[in-house]
């Protein structure tokens, strides 16, 4: 059976690459927003091999515009959430691929008390679609 990997990110066209290229060596679940993210998480942790969030999305209507910095944060909301939800099932890998700045999405991680043992922040214009396997393969191998 293959290994599932969730790939959220609200940019289906620059994202195609990236699925792609995931689809070649994992099941990959595609979805459009965060709270759609969450809401399969919440229902699936138990069979996801790793994630890959984009942080930049539109605020999810459970969250307050603030919770997720106008939008500027909504990919570390869903991390957020999950850890306070599935603590017994947190952590899983993540891949956060994102147009940010690291420097800012380690900030951001930080001010949320996110764990980043698991975490792996990946530039899109340092990370080419076909490399990204490989990253998501190693955060896999980290915690097996």
């Amino acid at each position: 059976m293959n290994r599932k990997i969730l790939f959220v990110d609200d940019e289906r066209m620059t994202s195609e690459g990236y699925k792609t290229a995931l689809e070649k060596k994992f099941e990959v679940v595609y979805l459009a927003s965060a709270e759609d993210g969450l809401e399969y998480i919440r229902r699936n942790v138990k069979v996801l091999s790793a994630a890959v969030l984009d942080v930049m999305m539109p605020a999810p209507s459970e969250a307050l515009e603030v919770e997720t910095c106008d939008g500027f944060e909504t990919g570390l909301w869903l991390l957020e959430c999950c850890q306070a939800e599935l603590a017994e099932d947190w952590p899983f890998p993540v891949v956060i691929l994102t147009n940010r700045l690291t420097s800012m999405v380690r900030e951001g991680l930080s001010r949320r008390s996110i764990r980043e043992d698991t975490i792996d922040i990946r530039r899109k214009i340092e990370t080419p679609a076909f490399a990204l396997p490989k990253w998501v393969e190693h955060q896999i191998n980290r915690f097996a």
